[in-house]
This record gives C-alpha cells, sequence and structure tokens, in this order.
C-alpha cells in the first residue's frame, strides 16, 4: 500500500502505483527506497494521489494538536514595538 511518513524534515512516499507521477519535488532515494520531497511538498503529495484515486496511509500526520492552541504570549522586543508604533 502506498505510505506517506514524515522523517527528519522531509516527505517520503513508499510504494507508489506504477505510472503514478508525483509532483515534480519527489526524487527517487536509494537510501530510504522511497520518493523524497521537501516537507512542503505535503499538500501536493496528497491532492496527486487523492486525484488519481489511490489509496494511501497518510502517516505523516502523526502529530497531536494542541488542546487549546496555541498560548504563547510575548512581549515584542523593543525595536518590535518602536516599529508597531511608528
Amino acid at each position: 500500500m502506498t505510505s506517506i511518513d514524515f522523517s527528519a524534515g522531509t516527505l517520503e512516499v513508499k510504494d507508489p502505483p506504477d505510472g503514478h507521477e508525483l509532483p515534480i519535488a519527489f526524487r527517487w532515494d536509494t537510501r530510504s527506497a522511497s520518493y523524497r520531497a521537501p516537507a512542503l511538498a505535503y499538500a501536493d503529495a496528497v491532492r496527486s494521489l487523492t486525484r488519481a484515486g489511490i489509496v494511501f496511509e497518510d502517516r505523516a500526520r502523526r502529530y497531536v494538536e494542541l488542546e487549546h492552541g496555541l498560548r504563547v504570549r510575548r512581549e515584542p522586543r523593543p525595536f518590535q514595538a518602536e516599529a508597531l508604533a511608528a
């Protein structure tokens, strides 16, 4: 089965069907025996496989969503406050 994994800032697509062309960012990587691209190609990969009707396992989305969203509050640095005031 075709799969998409996240690995060290890149995407790995394994076992795509013969003849299916992945987006241009993907290149064959002999070390991982997969097609690899920068992680920003994720949406293109998903759209490409979905449009072709290819069933795939999406293991790249194995992250945990923050329960309460982002809650980091920081004061701007002096030069940032100056820029905001301008």
